[in-house]
C-alpha cells in the first residue's frame, strides 16, 4: 500500500475465478468488487466496483488492491512495487517500482529492495515446491504463518486485520490476527476475547542489519555508527594505525642500576584498557624502541632514583646496541614523571620521545 507492505482482509470474493489478464476486461465496462486479474506479473483485486479504464491496476490504487505478486528468481528486468523476488536464497520484496538496470537486491547500493529473512523472527516459510507456487498466498492460521492456495484462504473464518493504529477492541471476531505497522516495528495481536486484543510479539524493524556485503568481500568489514547510520566499513579505515606524541625529554644515567628522571610525565589515564605507549631512545649508540602497556605501570611502586634491585619499582627491557644488548630499567614516580636506569652508566644526555600507539 503505497511503500507499506502490510496484512489486510481479503476481499469478499474470494475464490473468484482470476481473469487472464486485465487487459481482456473491455474498456468502460463494469468491474465487480472480488475481481482477481493478472497484470504486469502480480495479482490483483477489484475493491471498488468500477468502470474499467486506461490505467492498469498497478496505477489505481483506490479501485485495486496487490494480493499477490511472485517474481520468481530475480532478472535484470521491471517490477511492479510489491513483487517478490528470490535472489542467492533469500526472498526480497520491492518496496517501489524496480526499473531494468536498477542495482540488484543483495547490492550495496540497493535501495528498491527489502529483504525479508534479515531478522529471524521475520523468516518467509518454506517456499511452496517450484512448479506449485501460482495463487499461493501467506495466511496466520492462529499463531502459525504458512502459505495456504488463495481460494481456500478467502473463504477461511479466521481473519488478518492491519493498522497503523492500536487494536479496536470492539473490532474483529475471536481466532482473528491484528498487525500494526509503525516505522519502528511490527506488533501482531490474537484476539482472544469477544473485546480483548491480546499482544503476542514484536518485530523490532530498528534492529534489522544492513544489507551484507558482497560474498567475497566481507573480510575484516566491521558495523560502524557514522553518526546516526549503521554500515559496513573496512577495519583499516576504521580503526587507522598511526602514534601520538605524548612527551620529549632527555635522560642521563649516572650510575649502574638506579633510576633517572626523564622530563615526560604519562598523561592521564594511562593505565586504562587497550592503551600502548613506545619509548624512542636515540644517542650517538641508541637508536631503538620500547613497546610497553599503560597498565605495566599499575603495578609499580612509585620510586625516585631508588636502585633498580627492588623489582616492585620498575620493569625492565632489554635493547640491541650496537652488536651487543644493553638492559633498560622503565619506573615511575609519585606525579607519573618516566624514570630511567641501565645495568651500564651513561653520563651523556640520551633524548627520548614518548609516543602512544
Amino acid at each position: 500500500n503505497g511503500n507499506t507492505l502490510g496484512w489486510e482482509d481479503l476481499p469478499s470474493g474470494g475464490g473468484t475465478p482470476i481473469t487472464t489478464s486485465w487487459a481482456d476486461i473491455t474498456l468502460n465496462s463494469q468491474v465487480a468488487v472480488g475481481t482477481l486479474v493478472h497484470h504486469g506479473g502480480a495479482t490483483f483485486a477489484c475493491i471498488t466496483a468500477h468502470a474499467r479504464s486506461t490505467t492498469g491496476p498497478d496505477g489505481d490504487s483506490t479501485n485495486w488492491l496487490i494480493l499477490s505478486n511472485w517474481g520468481g528468481a530475480w532478472s535484470n528486468k521491471w517490477y511492479p512495487r510489491g513483487t517478490m523476488v528470490e535472489q542467492s536464497g533469500s526472498p526480497y520484496i520491492a518496496n517501489q517500482n524496480v526499473n531494468r538496470g536498477d542495482p540488484a537486491p543483495d547490492a550495496s547500493n540497493n535501495s528498491k529492495w527489502l529483504r525479508m529473512d534479515a531478522d529471524s523472527t521475520r523468516l518467509l516459510p518454506t517456499l511452496p515446491s517450484s512448479g506449485s507456487r501460482n495463487d499461493k498466498i501467506l495466511r496466520f492460521d492462529g499463531n502459525t504463518l504458512g502459505w495456504e492456495d488463495l481460494a481456500a484462504a478467502g473463504s477461511a473464518d479466521g481473519k488478518v486485520l492491519y493498522s497503523t493504529s492500536a487494536p479496536v477492541n470492539t473490532a474483529g471476531k475471536v481466532g482473528d490476527t491484528f498487525v500494526r505497522y509503525t516505522s519502528s516495528g511490527i506488533s501482531v495481536y490474537e484476539k482472544t476475547a469477544t473485546t480483548t486484543w491480546t499482544f503476542r510479539y514484536v518485530i523490532d524493524l530498528t534492529r534489522l542489519l544492513p544489507a551484507f556485503p558482497s560474498s567475497g568481500s566481507r573480510n575484516d568489514k566491521i558495523l560502524r555508527f557514522s553518526g546516526n547510520t549503521l554500515g559496513w566499513e573496512d577495519l583499516s579505515v576504521t580503526v587507522p594505525k598511526t602514534k601520538t606524541e605524548i612527551g620529549r625529554g632527555n635522560v642521563t644515567i649516572g650510575s649502574a642500576n638506579r633510576l633517572y628522571s626523564s622530563g615526560i610525565t604519562l598523561p592521564s589515564g594511562f593505565n586504562s584498557d587497550g592503551r600502548i605507549f613506545m619509548i624512542e631512545m636515540r644517542d650517538d649508540y641508541i637508536n631503538e624502541c620500547i613497546l610497553f602497556s599503560g597498565h605495566q605501570f599499575s603495578g609499580l611502586t612509585a620510586s625516585s632514583n631508588n636502585t633498580t634491585t627492588n623489582t616492585t619499582n620498575h620493569f625492565r627491557r632489554s635493547i640491541g646496541v650496537q652488536t651487543n644488548f644493553r638492559v633498560m630499567y622503565v619506573g615511575r614516580t609519585s606525579s607519573n614523571e618516566l624514570l630511567f636506569g641501565s645495568a651500564d652508566p651513561n653520563v651523556d644526555p640520551m633524548p627520548l620521545i614518548l609516543w602512544e600507539a
